[in-house]
């Protein structure tokens, strides 16, 4: 039993360090898109001027 519990312990640290990992990813993905967003807005405000 205790044996099954300390795997069990390591799979689920495993599986934490993952969901870590695609979360940053995510977050990164996500602050790229703002400032794409923001690169293309400052772009439209250009273009106005003119």
């Amino acid at each position: 039993k205790l044996v099954d519990a300390e795997i069990l312990g390591e799979e689920a640290l495993e599986l934490k360090v993952e969901n870590i990992d695609a979360f940053k990813l995510k977050q990164l993905e996500l602050e790229h898109e703002l400032k794409l967003k923001e690169l293309e807005m400052k772009e439209m405000e250009k273009r106005k001027r003119r």
